[in-house]
């Protein structure tokens, strides 16, 4: 039979595999997640912008190593539209 692969954040293929399968190029995409660890650092790793939801917002950023750190964050995904479409 076939050799069965598990795979998933913050591992690349599987960002790569579901842009792939829905069509979508890295630059058109967005990783929206509440998990540093897994759903931003694996977004970064692929290449593509991440917008973190913060489960607090208080939460400091700042001291996040670089390679979890998101392109936007937010309190509330709420805010999803402003944030990506501000003048």
């Amino acid at each position: 039979g076939r050799e069965v692969i598990y795979i998933g954040k913050p591992h690349s293929k599987i960002f790569q595999y579901v842009l792939r399968t829905i069509g979508v190029a890295r630059r058109d995409s967005l990783m929206i997640g509440d998990n540093l660890s897994s759903d931003i650092m694996g977004a970064n790793h692929y290449g593509i912008d991440s917008l973190y939801i913060t489960k607090s917002s208080s939460m400091n950023l700042k001291r996040v190593e670089v390679e979890q750190k998101p392109t936007y964050s937010s309190s509330s995904i709420d805010d999803l539209y402003s944030l990506l479409f501000a003048s």
